[in-house]
């Protein structure tokens, strides 16, 4: 079974939903990704800057690169990890795991943030200034604080262990009051 990947880990339908929650509730677009970065959900909210850098193929795989970096990246550490990507904008990952396999990564983030709180790097950084699309687009990200940012990686990260696990979540009329 953990040979089928993330979807035999996780109910895609289900994910898919939670993401597109996710992305409403806190302005930030997210992804599911196999192993090697490849998406194996839509993307939500993904913004224009990145949707204009991913349709370039070599950008794209940039693209797909970080995601994969950072997914490992967060299995190693075994938390979320937040980072730039190649073109400079905020992203963190969420591992999902079979057990002791790793079968991929929820992605999120895609906003800028202040100078002074700016995380490393997952890979190189990439030339991409000087087009004046993309200069455009890029002004038009979303700004957000690293500290939202974080708070939002460690939400998803809580409620993607919940998703693995199996735990579930007691509904409140499912809570008995004093008796």
């Amino acid at each position: 079974m953990s040979d089928l990947g993330i979807a035999a880990v996780l109910d895609l339908g289900q994910l898919q939903k939670v993401l597109e929650d996710f992305s409403e509730a806190t302005g930030l677009a997210t992804v599911a990704v196999d192993t090697r970065g490849t998406p194996v959900t839509p993307s939500c909210a993904f913004t224009d800057f990145c949707r204009q850098m991913r349709s370039d193929p070599l950008r794209d795989k940039l693209c797909h690169g970080c995601d994969a970096h950072g997914g490992l990246q967060s299995l190693i550490e075994g938390s979320p990890q937040v980072y730039r990507c190649h073109a400079g904008l905020v992203d963190f990952s969420v591992p999902v795991t079979d057990g002791d396999k790793y079968v991929g990564a929820i992605l999120c983030g895609q906003v800028r943030v202040p100078k002074a709180e700016q995380p490393h790097f997952i890979t190189a950084g990439t030339q991409w200034r000087g087009d004046g699309q993309l200069e455009e687009l890029y002004q038009r990200v979303p700004v957000s604080t690293l500290s939202r940012v974080t708070a939002a990686a460690k939400t998803l990260f809580g409620l993607s262990r919940m998703m693995i696990e199996g735990v579930r979540v007691t509904k409140p009329a499912d809570v008995a009051g004093p008796a």
